[in-house]
């Protein structure tokens, strides 16, 4: 069975980021999310992620690298940019 979601410290880890960039994320409306039922946790579609990831930067495989040294927050372009020259 594959994993649908993502909790919040999930997503922190595959980002190499703090909680707290993950929070600051989803209260600028920048990655999908939905609340549990009942709960104060937060959890993080993973169909949704992957393509929030895959529209910041085209190569998938080279995601995680570059969400790793940035966070969630790869809005510009020039970030990008510079990335893509670096490698």
């Amino acid at each position: 069975m594959e994993k649908e979601f993502f909790s919040q410290q999930e997503l922190a880890e595959r980002w190499c980021c703090s909680d707290t960039k993950i929070k600051t994320a989803r209260q600028k409306g920048l990655i999908p999310w939905m609340p549990l039922p009942d709960s104060d946790r937060k959890l993080y579609p993973v169909s949704g992620i992957i393509e929030y990831e895959q529209s910041k930067i085209k190569g998938g495989d080279k995601v995680k690298k570059l969400l790793c040294k940035q966070g969630p927050e790869l809005l510009s372009v020039p970030s990008i940019k510079k990335w893509r020259a670096e490698y």
